[in-house]
């Protein structure tokens, strides 16, 4: 798959690790067979990752050092705000939109209606059932985290500054267009990513989405019609079905277990999974 010309284009963007990389191959391909994606692709890997597999099939590659579970901060690094010069000598972006995926999720229906759904300055995304205090106090409370000396005082600093009940969103999928972000986003991430590890316990190693929700919380929308959400709340409009790790698509499921058939595509979610991934190299052949 060649890229395309970068006027007005659009990126979809993954991150992934060794672990991931397969889960990664099997969404893209769910994206164009199922998701009828025409524009780019890249993949944020780590810096040891075997780039020229994925660049010589026309996907680009941003290597990143963050750890993996924070590597997704790297969505707002300015790669994704380059510029070109057109024909009249002016300066264009090569991407307009951003739309990211996790690994567990399964495209059902075309992507495009997904693109024009976030508003100018603003970041698409599903908003949770959770607090802000659920993120910063439930994974806190399991006695396998010891509590940090700096956790009280940051805590009564995260609480004068943030609403301790204001609702999260997910950043498991989201859309935004990178040119109205801030030009240091990346460095405000970094900084709130430092400043409150004593506190950012989820799931025992820390979560890129507290560091997100709190420094773009005032650029977040919500995804209207339930266009993209956890899979508990999917119905037949919703384009894009995102299953988290427990229940990701990849896991072998008994017909009884939760999450194992795919009303859309009346089979189960693991046989798409397989057939996606088995079709990568001649969905993105190599072209270079």
């Amino acid at each position: 798959m060649k890229n395309k010309k970068p006027e007005m284009g659009r990126v979809l963007v993954m991150v992934a690790d060794d672990g991931y990389i397969p889960h990664a191959k099997s969404v893209m391909v769910n994206c164009v067979r199922q998701g009828e994606w025409t524009d780019d692709f890249c993949l944020i890997l780590p810096p040891d990752a075997d780039t020229e597999y994925f660049t010589s099939r026309g996907i680009y590659v941003l290597t990143d050092p963050e750890p993996g579970t924070f590597r997704k901060l790297a969505l707002f690094d300015h790669f994704f705000n380059q510029q070109f010069t057109n024909e009249r000598g002016g300066a264009e972006y090569k991407w307009e939109t951003v739309l990211y995926l996790d690994a567990d999720v399964l495209v059902q229906a075309p992507l495009e209606p997904l693109l024009h759904e976030v508003g100018w300055g603003r970041i698409l995304a599903d908003r949770e059932m959770f607090s802000l205090r659920h993120a910063f106090t439930y994974w806190a409370s399991k006695p396998t985290v010891p509590e940090s000396p700096e956790a009280p005082a940051l805590l009564k600093w995260l609480w004068a500054n943030y609403d301790h009940q204001w609702q999260q969103y997910n950043t498991g999928i989201m859309v935004w267009h990178p040119r109205t972000m801030p030009a240091d986003a990346r460095q405000q991430l970094s900084d709130m990513r430092q400043k409150i590890d004593p506190i950012n316990n989820h799931l025992y190693k820390g979560s890129d989405q507290s560091v997100i929700n709190l420094v773009f919380q005032n650029k977040f929308e919500r995804v209207c019609s339930d266009l993209f959400c956890y899979w508990r709340s999917a119905w037949e409009e919703t384009i894009v079905v995102h299953y988290c790790a427990a229940y990701a698509p990849w896991v072998k499921k008994g017909p009884e277990q939760n999450a194992y058939w795919s009303d859309r595509f009346d089979r189960p979610c693991r046989d798409v999974y397989l057939e996606n991934l088995a079709a990568f190299e001649e969905t993105f052949p190599v072209t270079i």
